[in-house]
């Protein structure tokens, strides 16, 4: 089977869910630094999902990091 790069279980796909965490991590830092951010609903939602977004990142990095210490591929379809 050929491995395509960013999948799941690769160094590759740890560095990607890792950089996916930082920058969620910065747009949150970004929106909240704006003044009077929570009188907009938008940014208000725009956090929580930034917020969803670093913890879906963060399980996935777990994930390669285990599947990289057992040292196989997962496949995993959505």
């Amino acid at each position: 089977m050929k491995v395509v790069v960013g999948s799941p279980g690769t160094v590759s796909g740890l560095l990607l869910r890792l950089g996916q965490c930082l920058f969620a991590g910065a747009s949150i830092a970004v929106m909240v630094s704006a003044l009077g951010f929570s009188n907009y609903t938008a940014f208000c939602y725009l956090i929580a999902s930034m917020g969803l977004q670093v913890l879906w990142s963060m399980g996935l990095a777990c994930l390669d990091v285990y599947a990289l210490r057992i040292k196989e591929i997962f496949i995993i379809l959505f």
